[in-house]
């Protein structure tokens, strides 16, 4: 497993880095035989929410001030 994380500057922030940015470390990972990849996202932050829905991550709601969610690579 490996956990994934990133962090924009606010200047940055809206310009498609984080897409471009998640899509090669998902590359990266599945080159490197990662099996699962983990992350934490606050529920406020829509961006990253809408990113990791629309590649298939899976959200563990338990937590009120955190989601963690999830991608099996293979």
């Amino acid at each position: 497993n490996a956990e994934y994380s990133i962090l924009l500057a606010y200047y940055f922030q809206g310009q498609g880095l984080g897409s471009m940015l998640t899509d090669y470390i998902l590359e990266i990972a599945k080159e490197r035989r990662i099996k699962k990849i983990v992350a934490s996202v606050l529920p406020a932050n829509s961006a990253m929410i809408h990113l990791f829905e629309k590649r298939g991550f899976a959200f563990d709601k338990a937590e009120m001030d955190m989601y963690e969610v999830s991608l099996n690579l293979q």
